[in-house]
């Protein structure tokens, strides 16, 4: 299942990360369609560049995450993965 899933099951929680049911690269898009000013504040992932990306906002990344996405998709068929993975 991936996080939040197995961290919350190790500690006895249910984790309620609605936005992780979703398909990823639909949230993305509508995350950037609705204006939404998120920026990234950590570049954890390959293909993203700390130099390139940190402090930008979606917007301004639109081009490289959908990239990533796709790139992403691949791996999830032949990994069983999740496109978004944060470890905080």
């Amino acid at each position: 299942m991936g996080f939040p899933y197995n961290r919350c099951s190790r500690l006895g929680l249910t984790s309620l990360s609605y936005l992780w049911q979703r398909d990823q690269e639909e949230l993305l898009n509508e995350m950037i369609l609705s204006g939404m000013n998120s920026i990234l504040i950590k570049v954890a992932a390959l293909g993203l560049d700390p130099k390139k990306h940190l402090g930008k906002s979606l917007q301004e990344c639109q081009h490289d995450l959908l990239k990533l996405v796709l790139h992403f998709k691949l791996l999830i068929k032949f990994f069983n993965s999740n496109i978004i993975n944060t470890n905080v």
